[in-house]
């Protein structure tokens, strides 16, 4: 269905926004190479951040179902870009999903922490510390903290489907 709406939106997103929904949407049907083609001319390209491109094919992993690879990117992305909170957040995500690593999870959590975090990335935050409160042994904490995480949400739910589908 996604490959199917796309092109109704290709004049309204960045060729490089279109390029990395399209491979979503690829690597979820299973079509891996296919997605990998579509967005390495960007790997390169000098108007797209490096932290960008290595935090967007982890996305590409994540449809993939390839956690380790999804985890490989994050870490390109945080190398590239140490004190952006976004990345931070989505490296840990991964970490506890696919490796319920609270170890690693935990300090780049308490680094996303030291910065500024916007009111988009807010219930993100909280999630992932929700997350890291359950992978440690404290269901009580991780449940205030999801239930927080969705408050924060709710009123998001319908500026984006990344928010609806967290929610």
């Amino acid at each position: 269905d996604m490959l199917a709406a796309l092109p109704s939106v290709r004049g309204f997103v960045p060729a490089v926004h279109y390029a990395f929904l399209e491979a979503k949407a690829l690597a979820g049907l299973g079509r891996l190479d296919e997605a990998l083609e579509t967005v390495r001319p960007y790997a390169d390209d000098p108007r797209t951040p490096a932290w960008l491109y290595w935090g967007q094919l982890a996305d590409v992993f994540h449809a993939a179902k390839l956690g380790d690879r999804a985890i490989e990117c994050g870490e390109k992305a945080v190398e590239h870009a140490p004190d952006n909170p976004t990345v931070l957040i989505d490296l840990a995500m991964a970490l506890l999903r696919y490796r319920r690593d609270a170890a690693q999870a935990r300090p780049l959590l308490e680094r996303a922490r030291t910065h500024e975090i916007s009111d988009i990335l807010q219930p993100f935050l909280l999630m992932a510390e929700g997350v890291l409160a359950l992978e440690e042994g404290r269901p009580e904490k991780a449940r205030e903290l999801l239930d927080q995480s969705a408050r924060l949400a709710e009123p998001l739910r319908h500026s984006s489907p990344l928010m609806g589908a967290m929610i």
